[in-house]
């Protein structure tokens, strides 16, 4: 007498969209500190600069646009690297191979086969298509070792 053999499988970790995620974070990051020290840099500026500058300590339009701008611009990147990564797991995923990333509210993948030959089975099958062994019941991976 054969069972069915429940295998759920998790996220691999690694490969080219782990690379890119991180990649994004790293941009982002970068954005940030240097927004602030552009946002720094636009109070050293003094009226004698070619930027024209507000007041007396010569805060400058250019770098307070830049302090805006380069983490919106950060922001940009890491969204375009983070959805990067999300296409080369869907990719990967559809030619059944591991995915460094989980794709967002991915669930784990559950497969089912016959304890006898290892064949593919649905959740319903009360046969083995492949070897003819009768099915009673699903026991996960664990159980069956």
């Amino acid at each position: 007498m054969a069972h069915i053999i429940r295998k759920t499988t998790g996220p691999h970790r690694g490969g080219i969209e782990s690379t890119l995620k991180n990649f994004g974070t790293f941009v982002l990051i970068i954005s940030i500190l240097a927004a602030i020290a552009a946002f720094f840099i636009s109070g050293e500026v003094t009226k004698d600069s070619t930027y024209d500058s507000w007041g007396e300590e010569g805060l400058s339009p250019f770098w307070l646009a830049a302090s805006i701008w380069i983490p919106v611009q950060g922001f940009a990147l890491f969204l375009f690297f983070n959805w990067t990564s999300q296409v080369v797991c869907l990719l990967k995923k559809i030619a059944g191979l591991p995915c460094g990333v989980e794709i967002s509210e991915a669930t784990p993948q559950i497969s089912y086969s016959c304890s006898q030959c290892s064949q593919k089975v649905e959740s319903y099958y009360r046969q083995c298509p492949a070897c003819g062994a009768v099915l009673e019941g699903i026991v996960d991976e664990q159980e069956n070792i």
